[in-house]
């Protein structure tokens, strides 16, 4: 298999070791965070035996023949911490090894990560969490676009080639979004700050974090309302990260509105600061919980025991307002709703 073209940039952008396996164990992708750590070329690397030849330290070998009888019959995921010594790396590496099964079309991979431990540890906790699970939603859209794309080539009757284009282009703009979501988390570096800043129009942000939700909003039959400012309002930022931000800020209201709600965005300035408000009409949010949304891993729900799962997309948000010197805060006014407010200062 070779690896798709935004795939390879995906799993590149990554700061974290990536490496993909054959269910013959056999390397198929290795990343180039992963090069940059063994001072190994992919090149040298792809076609090899992962647990024989390119990790063949014992704790990482012993996981091999499980591997190999689970690879496409059962799930894996397996975790391990490991110190790969300086006889296979350039200098001793602590790292979380976290072995797990993907599918692509017909085919199964195993997915190797590698987290280094010695990274300053909130940013990176957060960022490590949330591009695992933005790898491990690579995998279905994946698996539609390549499907899709093979029974092109099977398929005579022109309804039918249509109706699959179809999938594979909507498969397809699922992991460009992905895409520039990795992107976005990578571009905030251990300490929390920012790789460049410029002034910004919050008035394009705004419009483009709303035109990307407008699919997820229209599935829930939820009405996106924008109070433009009258003068133009800037903000010394990095845009993609602000971008970022803000479709979380706005995924997260769709989630927790419910059908033909409505959600509106305003942008203001006060006292120096620019002032992004995004109100919705979902259930709320008890005063108590109030700080803590904003914490990595905070229980999100809409309400139903089954729909609680750690929270990510807050955190994230926080995290770029702290890294352009900027707050973020919810309130609930007695009406219902919430009123989330990202404050920036002004260019």
């Amino acid at each position: 298999m070779t690896v798709p073209p935004l795939l390879a940039t995906a799993f590149d952008a990554i700061p974290m070791g990536i490496v993909l396996i054959d269910s013959g164990s056999r390397v198929v992708f290795y990343n180039a965070y992963e090069e940059r750590r063994t001072g190994r070329k992919r090149a040298d690397v792809v076609g090899r035996l992962f647990f024989d030849e390119v990790a063949p330290f014992f704790e990482a070998r012993r996981l091999r023949d499980l591997f190999l009888d689970s690879i496409g019959r059962k799930p894996i995921d397996h975790e391990l911490r490991l110190r790969l010594p300086p006889s296979h790396v350039p200098q001793a590496r602590d790292v979380r090894f976290i072995l797990r099964a993907v599918r692509f079309g017909d085919e199964h991979f195993g997915l190797a990560l590698l987290q280094d431990l010695d990274a300053p540890r909130t940013a990176e906790r957060v960022k490590d969490h949330l591009l695992r699970r933005l790898v491990h939603d690579i995998a279905s859209p994946m698996m539609v676009l390549t499907g899709s794309l093979e029974l092109i080539e099977l398929t005579e009757e022109a309804d039918q080639r249509e109706a699959l284009l179809a999938e594979a282009s909507t498969a397809a703009q699922q992991l460009r979004v992905l895409h520039d979501r990795i992107t976005g988390v990578t571009r905030l570096d251990s300490g929390g700050r920012a790789a460049a800043s410029a002034p910004v129009d919050l008035d394009g942000v705004i419009r483009q974090a709303l035109e990307a939700a407008t699919g997820a909003a229209g599935a829930r039959d939820v009405t996106l309302e924008y109070e433009s400012p009258v003068d133009p309002v800037a903000a010394a930022a990095d845009g993609r990260l602000l971008l970022l931000a803000l479709r979380n800020l706005l995924d997260n209201a769709i989630r927790f509105s419910d059908r033909g709600a409505k959600i509106v965005v305003a942008l203001e300035t006060e006292r120096g600061e620019a002032v992004c408000l995004v109100r919705d009409s979902g259930p709320g949010i008890p005063a108590e919980r109030h700080s803590e949304i904003f914490l990595p891993f905070a229980r999100e729900s809409d309400g139903t025991a089954s729909s609680a799962q750690p929270g990510m997309g807050l955190a994230v948000v926080d995290l770029v307002a702290r890294t352009h010197g900027g707050t973020v805060e919810v309130a609930c006014p007695p009406e219902g709703g919430s009123i989330f407010t990202l404050r920036l200062p002004l260019a």
